[in-house]
């Protein structure tokens, strides 16, 4: 492809991330985020598409993504829109522009009962990735998914594109969805390929239901968004989750539950999370909460030991090193505080002074550390740690005003 097609191929692929967004349903418009705005911006698309976008995208942008854009030279308009549509303003502020709607074919989400049998019925047929639909079908698509294959994505999405726009195939529409989707995750337009893929989820009884769904549960944790998960997790019946996605799922339908406080039916999904699954160590953290809340001491202790104990293999990925890092910390903060609760101090001690002196936890792990000592008439140690609270070595934000309460016993 000449260097001119290539920059008009890239133009068209970037328009059709703009269409894709512009006429999705309202409720499941995506997040942008500043990568996908500049993506649009030096792909040459026109700036009031861009701004029309932002607008539409119900994006509740953060001061960084908002010094984002500026710093990376997006059009005054786009970085005053997205400024306007701060997640620190109120919300009401930045009404979107009304786009049509355009009804999903096939069931809607909301009528549970219909989804969950054509759920079931989708999730039956599961057949291997690269298997094509049985019938005929355009010569077009043939060609698209052919090019998907052959690793040229760019291609396979504008094709596939038209074919959607076009409206003449609705009976391929899940086959061509999810093919977009694939393609656009190759091009790492993450939220973009998510949106199609959820086209796809909107009917489960297509063949491609099955593929989709892991589909969405790999982006959200690439993306760390999961709110379109949550929209479409608990319309689905747990026997239909497609196996490589049941933990990542049970565990969304944990954390619905628990906000509900329903801390039962909470614990029941977050026992389905399998130990190799990202997911494990927050899902047994919030066992630990959920047996603490409800004073079964013994099981806590036994969730949050496991939390600290257990070794995940993390991808070099700083985001989730760091929660990980934390959720073992936190583990071990409340194994101290639940031994201090029912007066077994030394045993209290022992595991806060397994507190990382560099974790952000430290001070007040340090300084119910004194208490501890001081409830076993451990004077020393705690006027020690005391003095270290107390020091110049933490900041402001770290100061423990309590500690003069301490202090003076």
């Amino acid at each position: 492809m000449s260097q001119n097609g290539t920059v008009a191929a890239l133009r068209i692929a970037a328009i059709s991330f703009v269409s894709a967004i512009a006429f999705a349903v309202p409720q499941a418009a995506m997040a942008l985020s500043c990568d996908d705005i500049m993506s649009l911006v030096e792909h040459g698309v026109p700036e009031g598409v861009v701004v029309n976008t932002v607008k539409t995208s119900g994006t509740l942008f953060t001061a960084d993504e908002v010094r984002c854009l500026a710093d990376r030279g997006a059009p005054a308009a786009v970085v005053s829109t997205a400024k306007g549509m701060s997640s620190q303003e109120d919300p009401g502020a930045a009404a979107p522009v009304p786009v049509e709607k355009v009804e999903p074919q096939g069931s809607e989400l909301d009528v549970e009962d219909e989804f969950e049998s054509r759920a079931k019925a989708g999730a039956a047929r599961e057949l291997s990735d690269g298997e094509e639909q049985a019938g005929r079908e355009p010569p077009k698509l043939k060609e698209a998914v052919a090019q998907y294959q052959a690793k040229k994505p760019l291609a396979a999405s504008l094709m596939l594109f038209e074919l959607l726009e076009s409206e003449k195939y609705p009976e391929y529409e899940p086959k061509i969805n999810y093919y977009l989707g694939r393609s656009l995750e190759m091009l790492e337009m993450f939220h973009t390929a998510q949106h199609h893929y959820m086209q796809v989820v909107r009917r489960p009884e297509s063949q491609y239901f099955a593929y989709a769904l892991p589909k969405m549960v790999k982006i959200s944790r690439i993306t760390g968004n999961d709110i379109e998960l949550k929209r479409v997790v608990a319309k689905i019946p747990p026997d239909a989750y497609p196996p490589r996605a049941k933990s990542d799922l049970f565990y969304l339908l944990g954390v619905k539950a628990y906000g509900k406080d329903d801390l039962s039916r909470a614990s029941k999904y977050f026992g389905q999370v399998a130990q190799n699954s990202p997911y494990y160590l927050k899902a047994e953290y919030y066992r630990g909460v959920i047996y603490n809340q409800q004073g079964k001491l013994k099981s806590a202790v036994r969730s949050f030991r496991d939390v600290f104990r257990q070794e995940m293999e993390v991808a070099n990925d700083p985001r989730a090193i760091a929660e990980v890092s934390e959720l073992k910390q936190l583990a071990l903060l409340n194994i101290a505080r639940i031994y201090y609760g029912i007066e077994r101090y030394d045993e209290s001690a022992n595991y806060y002074n397994l507190v990382d002196h560099d974790s952000p936890h430290w001070p007040e792990a340090l300084f119910e550390l004194g208490w501890a000592n001081f409830m076993q008439n451990n004077l020393n140690n705690t006027l020690g740690q005391l003095l270290t609270v107390r020091s110049g070595f933490f900041s402001e934000s770290e100061w423990i005003p309590e500690a003069h309460v301490l202090r003076s016993l």
